[in-house]
């Protein structure tokens, strides 16, 4: 496969080049050749040729809107059972009061315990 070299390339755009790759979950070569097809042969030219080499792959349209249906619908039972649940929980202040208060009641049993108080 041939090489390509720039030189003089503008730091300002190779920056924005490596941010755009990585947003794309890209290499900087691979972007480069992405970008460089979409400009000559349009963009749907230029994602089946590169699907087709395998540097990424294209989540077809209704894929995407069923995983992200699934994915709503998982979100929305997440907030569905978090309002049952808020008036049937106690505040997080009297919990941690309870809490301690076994702790501390445990901790008396298991001193009294040691000391032979309690067999």
């Amino acid at each position: 496969m041939p090489a390509l070299q720039v030189r003089e390339f503008p730091e300002d755009l190779y920056e924005e080049l490596r941010v755009f790759a990585a947003r794309n979950h890209r290499s900087i070569a691979q972007q480069t050749v992405a970008s460089v097809e979409q400009a000559i042969r349009g963009c749907h030219q230029a994602q089946c040729a590169s699907e087709r080499r395998g540097s990424f792959t294209v989540e077809p349209l209704v894929e995407r809107e069923a995983r992200n249906a699934k994915r709503e619908e998982v979100f929305r039972r997440a907030r569905e059972r978090q309002s049952k649940l808020c008036g049937a929980l106690p505040e997080p202040s009297t919990m941690l009061a309870e809490a301690r208060t076994e702790r501390d009641a445990l901790f008396g049993e298991l001193a009294a315990d040691v000391a032979g108080e309690k067999r």
